[in-house]
């Protein structure tokens, strides 16, 4: 979502100190999600998959599903299990 967007869409003026602020709330312009990338979450959270299983299962690489499963869960403040205690399938 671009800067001119976001005024239109929330009624913030489009000023420098609006830009900081939704940054110091954890939003960033631009980043787009994947629903995949939802799916990965839900399966290491409620489905307790492994990374393996999951990127076996979505046809995505390791590093990929770790990398979004961490970035979605700290966004949502979700905390993932730790890979020792993962089970693999």
């Amino acid at each position: 979502m671009t800067r001119e967007q976001t005024r239109i869409k929330l009624g913030v003026e489009d000023s420098q100190f609006a830009h900081e602020l939704m940054e110091e709330w954890g939003y960033h312009h631009g980043v787009k999600w994947d629903q995949t990338e939802f799916d990965c979450l839900f399966d290491r959270l409620y489905l307790k998959l492994s990374v393996l299983a999951i990127s076996k299962k979505y046809f995505l690489t390791t590093t990929k599903v770790q990398r979004c499963t961490s970035k979605l869960s700290n966004l949502m403040m979700l905390e993932l299990p730790r890979a020792s205690r993962e089970l693999w399938h």
